[in-house]
């Protein structure tokens, strides 16, 4: 199972449960592949996802809401990027 599936798997059972921070942190994640996907017309491996994902890392105000509503998101990414 690619990373875009479990995205969008993790992303139903978020609903379902009612986990309105990591509903919002998923909606979040898979709108950024989606749109790289429609700008690129492309579909992103997984080395993209991860990529498209860590960028926001870059971005001290996406990294600031990431580390604020997805910790565990935020300390997974800092540690592949290393």
């Amino acid at each position: 199972m690619d990373l875009k599936t479990q995205l969008n798997e993790s992303l139903k059972t978020a609903m379902k449960s009612g986990d309105m921070t990591r509903k919002d942190t998923l909606r979040m994640a898979l709108a950024a592949i989606k749109q790289v996907e429609v700008d690129k017309r492309v579909t992103l491996a997984d080395a993209a996802v991860y990529g498209q994902l860590g960028m926001n890392l870059a971005d001290p105000t996406a990294a600031d809401v990431m580390r604020a509503r997805a910790p565990t998101t935020y300390a997974w990414l800092t540690a592949i990027r290393d």
